[in-house]
């Protein structure tokens, strides 16, 4: 059952179900691509393009749990993925190695961001491209009782995101916001649920909730936005 689940519905989170086709469409991962994977959760993505794209994906995770589940899932599927348990606020990895680089509603969780970005930036190869999404500082009310999400700042702006690549010397190919009012209202329908409900609630929610959440691709409401999508190219 929960096979033929995910297959149908994909895995029930809202949030990562509207973010990532948006992300792939600035990535352009191709079978050729070795892809890291900073704060790669339970994997999700990381086993998405290696099953999907067949490249080479490595994720590094900061709860050992995680990694855990993560590399069980790969292994069951057979996927040419790695996941690593790693200090996310004293990373450092190797310099000019990956092909491409995904941080996804990372940075907020990590003080020391800069110094993150930073080793995402240098361990990119020349032209590879470092695709990151954070919440919106002063968009979203959400966010206000930030450290409610094991946050440790209220977000970011277009500008502060901008500031980051420039230091770093990567060019910018675009910035724009994501998470628009359906996706918003649904992600706390489904936070709600998470913290009240037993997970099988969630479950049999997801399906409706997911199918509100595309209204976002027919009725952009741009001044609902919570998030921000950033692509730099080395």
């Amino acid at each position: 059952i929960a096979k033929f689940y995910l297959r149908v519905f994909g895995y029930p989170d809202v949030a990562s179900q509207m973010r990532f086709p948006e992300v792939l469409k600035h990535l352009e991962p191709s079978s050729s691509d070795t892809i890291l994977d900073v704060g790669s959760g339970l994997g999700l993505y990381s086993i998405h393009l290696a099953r999907d794209f067949n490249c080479k994906t490595v994720g590094l995770e900061g709860r050992q749990g995680r990694v855990v589940q993560s590399e069980t899932a790969a292994q069951a599927l057979n996927l040419p993925t790695t996941f690593r348990k790693i200090d996310l606020e004293k990373a450092t990895l190797p310099p000019n190695h990956y092909d491409k680089i995904i941080c996804l509603e990372v940075m907020e969780h990590i003080k020391n961001d800069k110094h993150l970005f930073s080793q995402m930036a240098q361990s990119l190869k020349k032209g590879g491209r470092l695709v990151i999404t954070v919440p919106m500082a002063d968009k979203t009310n959400e966010y206000r009782s930030f450290e409610n999400f094991e946050h440790v700042r209220n977000g970011y702006t277009i500008q502060s995101v901008k500031d980051m690549g420039r230091y770093e010397r990567l060019k910018l190919i675009s910035v724009f916001p994501c998470f628009f009012l359906f996706t918003n209202l649904t992600t706390q329908i489904q936070q709600f649920l998470y913290k009240n409900f037993h997970p099988v609630v969630n479950i049999l929610f997801y399906p409706f909730l997911n199918t509100l959440a595309q209204l976002d691709n027919f009725f952009p409401i741009r001044s609902s936005a919570r998030g921000i999508i950033t692509v730099f190219q080395k």
